[in-house]
């Protein structure tokens, strides 16, 4: 934009209008005056100043109830910095002067070097939004009263007479005069020293902005044009004196897939060959590994860093891949590239078949533990077997059925036995019946019951005349009369041999007899057959009883038998497999691998490496001389803002 060109914005009541500053005053380029007086005395005419920011020296006239301050095109006030909120603050009437809102927005409104939420303006505080700086001006208009008011940036308010007319138009001059009395209704006027008047649109066009450009290239297109050439030369001397690397390159056909195994119905999904290839050839352990072989030790990080930075490893094909390492010559390229191309062969190889023997070695040691385990169970069903051999589950039936068969059998014995012990009782009543032998003992016993009880009356006179226990002839009529009596019973229990001897003859004592030994000796016999029938009750009841917990614990181990032998088959069945499959894929490792084409070196294009030097010479000429001139600008623009805050 011209910064010679005089902005005009018209508001009621007032005129702005601006002038050229003179040659002699730097960093003041215009001034700015505003008279304020509006039609309705009662109503203040406010404005906002901007004094730094993208358009310094513009004026605002909040003429509405609401305001919006903020970057969105919507806003009232529109200010294009990315520091602005979008709605970044809002301006309300309150009564002379205006309140004032922040929206919540990034940066925050500060007013008078403090962030606030809202607060009232009075004029001459300064509002800072992003990096835009304005400054408030307005109030009610008192008659016959001095309206000096402070405004920043060297900005004066003074009042002075009405001319004719209220509407007329008041041209501030600077000079050393002093400021004039004010009279009755005179009209305020803002005298600011602005850095210039930009047009009134909001944003310049693109014309504007074409312009400005063409004005900085018009001013400094030596200085580009003198960097321009000095990098394009400097972008050759670089080809020159730094050669491009030399670049090695390689293409390897790789197989991935498992090799088929007959003892397996499906293809191994979990297990292949050079997984993930592309990020494992260029691994940081892989590179460092190479390095060492290649004889460098206590590599740095940044060393291999820099050589991932340098390999790579593309995929052209559904098995080819195709490496490429840059060094900086062709030698070193080539011994990088062929050493590391072995080690990630050997090593992929031997990390899948170290997978592969690390899957049977753990297979051999589960067998080995599910081996011990069925040796285990078997152990325990035989300990089993052995202590409950009488009363085993599968017996179950058997042991029921020889329950039930005697408790029947003890029945019909306990009935033997009660009929035997009739029988008992019945043959010796029949021999205590048989009187003639009793009588016949009676009358053989008479003589001895005689010679007893006169012996007795001897005893008792004997006793009655005062002899004791201990005397002698006590003594012998107690042996007698103790030894009468033995006999006496022998005859009543014995009988005598004469009495034998009619006992034997007599026919009915003898059949009596042989009845009472029948009957005890089957009285005998019955009643062991019901003690061995209850002793064998009693035991099978025992065991029926036990037997649902043993059955419980015997299916216990019978399941974890069957389980763990269900497991040891499919382990062995996939160790076979396992076995198997190492040993196939031991005897087809060279077959998983093959070079198409060794590493080589790749010619470089030299016209294509000058061409490219050159050109990134140019370009980096041509920003640097861009920025030497916005510096220069820079500094004119400060040295000017320096000059006018000393003035």
């Amino acid at each position: 934009m011209d910064h010679n060109r005089t902005g005009r914005t018209m508001v009621p009541g007032a005129i702005i209008t601006g002038r050229t500053a003179a040659p002699g005053e730097p960093g003041l380029d215009k001034m700015l005056e505003v008279v304020a007086s509006s039609p309705e005395p009662s109503l203040a005419q406010c404005f906002l100043l901007v004094v730094t920011g993208s358009e310094p020296g513009r004026l605002y006239q909040l003429d509405r109830p609401e305001m919006l301050i903020g970057r969105s095109k919507y806003a009232d006030i529109r200010i294009n910095e990315r520091s602005m909120s979008q709605q970044h603050a809002k301006l309300v009437r309150w009564g002379d002067h205006h309140r004032i809102y922040d929206l919540g927005s990034t940066n925050g409104t500060v007013v008078n070097d403090a962030r606030i939420d809202e607060v009232e303006l009075r004029p001459g505080d300064t509002v800072r939004t992003g990096e835009t700086v304005f400054t408030y001006m307005g109030g009610s208009v008192q008659p016959n009263t001095d309206h000096t008011m402070a405004v920043p940036s060297h900005s004066t308010v003074r009042t002075r007479p009405a001319t004719a007319s209220n509407t007329s138009t008041a041209l501030a001059r600077r000079g050393g005069s002093a400021p004039m009395v004010p009279g009755q209704n005179a009209p305020r006027v803002f005298e600011v020293p602005v850095q210039r008047i930009p047009r009134v649109e909001e944003q310049a066009d693109l014309l504007g902005q074409l312009l400005k450009l063409i004005d900085f290239f018009r001013r400094y297109w030596l200085q580009v044009m003198i960097c321009t050439m000095l990098g394009g030369a400097a972008g050759t001397a670089a080809y020159k004196l730094v050669k491009p690397p030399a670049k090695a390159e390689f293409e390897l056909s790789l197989v991935p897939q498992a090799t088929d195994n007959p003892l397996e119905q499906m293809r191994r999904l979990n297990f292949e060959f050079f997984r993930a290839a592309q990020q494992n050839f260029v691994r940081p352990s892989l590179i460092l590994a190479t390095l060492r072989e290649l004889g460098e030790e206590d590599v740095p990080e940044d060393r291999v860093r820099q050589i991932q930075r340098q390999l790579e490893f593309q995929r052209t094909g559904e098995f080819s891949y195709q490496g490429t390492f840059s060094a900086p010559n062709s030698d070193e390229a080539i011994q990088f590239l062929e050493v590391h191309l072995r080690l990630y062969l050997d090593t992929e190889v031997e990390k899948a078949l170290k997978a592969l023997l690390l899957e049977v070695e753990t297979l051999e040691v589960r067998l080995g533990e599910t081996e011990d385990q069925i040796t285990a169970t078997e152990q325990a069903l035989l300990a089993f077997r052995k202590e409950h051999s009488d009363g085993l589950p599968e017996q179950a039936q058997e042991l029921y059925s020889d329950l039930i068969a005697l408790g029947s059998e003890r029945g019909r014995a306990a009935s033997e036995v009660a009929r035997t012990s009739a029988d008992v009782r019945l043959s010796r009543n029949r021999l205590k019946s048989e009187s003639p032998i009793i009588e016949s003992r009676l009358e053989s016993a008479r003589p001895y019951e005689n010679t007893i009880a006169d012996l007795k009356r001897q005893l008792a006179a004997a006793k009655a005349s005062g002899k004791g226990n201990q005397h002698p002839e006590v003594v012998d009529l107690k042996s007698q009369l103790t030894q009468l009596e033995d006999l006496r019973d022998d005859v009543m229990q014995n009988g005598t041999a004469a009495s034998n001897v009619v006992k034997a003859k007599n026919p009915l004592y003898k059949d009596a007899r042989l009845m009472a030994d029948a009957a005890e000796a089957s009285h005998a016999v019955a009643t062991s057959e019901l003690s061995r029938l209850t002793n064998d009750y009693e035991r099978t009841r025992e065991i029926v009883a036990k037997l649902p917990e043993l059955q419980s614990e015997y299916t216990e181990l019978l399941r974890s038998y069957e389980a763990t032998k269900k497991v040891h088959d499919g382990l062995f069945e996939k160790l076979n497999g396992s076995r198997t499959q190492l040993d196939m894929e031991r005897a087809s490792v060279t077959g998983r691998f093959d070079i198409i084409e060794p590493p080589n070196v790749v010619t470089n294009n030299w016209i294509k490496g000058l061409i490219i030097r050159v050109g990134a010479g140019l370009v980096a000429g041509f920003m640097f001389g861009i920025f030497i001139g916005v510096l220069r600008d820079l500094r004119r623009i400060i040295s000017a803002r320096l000059a006018a805050a000393r003035r």
